[in-house]
């Protein structure tokens, strides 16, 4: 097992990973690579692959990486917990953990998952589910709060739970927007260079 800080990643279930203040893969658990081949991420999701890389280039798309990238800076600058819902699919199985980024010393986080749901399905259904159209979500381009339906602002992690971001098949497109208190933050520190 890697450990960082004297600090194990424990338990035989446990499904984890560190990253450095850098955003590199730094250790995970020991749980890791068992749940890796189980699910064929072998050998592209195995440690040995990913550590000392950047999480977020292992994401495939900006959009998440956009979000994640976002999720690590408030859980540093916070010094609190971010949890929230995602899928973790194979072809043949649906599964909805629940993902916690914590805070560490030195701006290391943890991201600890935790098994919710698991339900088989026909493999066949896999490819109809990508090919679903999604509309597009607006972010605040300054503090990185969610547009909910409605037109409300949202802080990122409540709105990610709310509407099972990351359980969709595919996440919609982000356009970027200003929400309006950093609106007026933001006039308000352009009048003051005027």
């Amino acid at each position: 097992m890697k450990t960082v800080s004297n600090i194990e990643l424990d338990g035989p279930n446990t499904r984890a990973y560190r990253i450095d203040a850098a955003d590199n893969i730094a250790c995970v658990s020991n749980a890791w690579d068992s749940f890796a081949k189980d699910n064929q991420g072998m050998p592209s999701c195995s440690f040995s692959n990913l550590e000392h890389k950047n999480i977020l280039s292992e994401f495939a798309d900006v959009e998440t990486r956009m979000i994640y990238r976002t999720i690590f800076s408030k859980v540093r600058s916070s010094g609190h917990s971010i949890t929230f819902q995602l899928h973790c699919d194979s072809a043949d199985t649906i599964r909805v953990l629940k993902a916690t980024v914590i805070p560490l010393p030195l701006n290391w986080i943890e991201v600890r998952f935790e098994l919710i749901e698991e339900k088989r399905r026909d493999p066949d259904v896999v490819q109809q589910l990508y090919g679903d159209a999604h509309g597009i979500i607006t972010m605040c381009s300054y503090c990185g709060d969610l547009k909910d339906n409605q037109g409300n602002w949202q802080a990122i992690e409540t709105e990610i739970t709310k509407v099972d971001l990351f359980q969709q098949s595919t996440l919609p497109q982000i356009s970027h927007g200003i929400c309006p208190t950093c609106k007026i933050s933001f006039l308000n520190s352009i009048r003051k260079i005027i």
